[in-house]
């Protein structure tokens, strides 16, 4: 399906240097959808290989579940302190895609707490924002490509996927996801179950 990259917890695979990334404070646990990577709060971070998103097609999949106070939680982001690309919630409990400061896709979605939750967003012309395979949001889409090097950080400062935030999975595409693809993407979701296999 044109996947760029991949990240699965206790599993990821630098696509470059063929090494796990940096792992900062997180750790990998057990939960309801396998093993999923949640941080420590601020300092909390995986370095990767930096990444281009392509702003005319592209498609971003994650499984994520966040707690009580989800502002300022990062799913991607960049370490060089003068830019804002990133992926995550910042400020109103707006779900961000941005490729520099108000250049990106902003929805404006509260998720539920405490609960998992399947996204995908795609880049192509419109933004379109689907939550468990529900179209909750069309907005303009990216003025510019958005590189990420970090997972759990973004501004440069590593901070605030805390201990009630939980990553599960994270795809990058190089495509717009057809409908079938997110339906398919979805399911596997939906059907993936908890796991006692803890990765160190």
């Amino acid at each position: 399906m044109g996947k760029i990259f991949e990240f699965r917890p206790g599993s990821y695979i630098d696509p470059v240097n063929g090494t796990v990334g940096t792992n900062t404070n997180g750790e990998f646990v057990r939960s309801e959808k396998g093993i999923a990577w949640h941080g420590g709060g601020t300092g909390t971070q995986i370095e990767i290989t930096e990444m281009t998103l392509d702003k005319d097609s592209a498609s971003i999949e994650c499984w994520i579940k966040f707690g009580s106070n989800n502002n300022s939680a990062f799913i991607l982001g960049n370490s060089d302190i003068n830019t804002n690309k990133f992926l995550g919630f910042r400020g109103s409990n707006q779900l961000q895609l941005d490729s520099n400061t108000n250049n990106g896709i902003w929805t404006l979605y509260i998720p539920p707490f405490d609960k998992w939750i399947h996204i995908v967003i795609t880049a192509n012309g419109d933004g379109n924002t689907y939550i468990d395979g529900v179209l909750v949001d069309t907005v303009a889409s990216l003025v510019d490509d958005v590189t990420f090097d970090l997972i759990g950080g973004a501004f440069g400062t590593p901070y605030d996927l805390d201990k009630e935030h939980y990553i599960g999975r994270i795809q990058i595409y190089d495509h717009v996801l057809t409908e079938k693809e997110r339906s398919d993407l979805y399911s596997e979701f939906l059907r993936s179950v908890p796991t006692n296999k803890i990765i160190r």
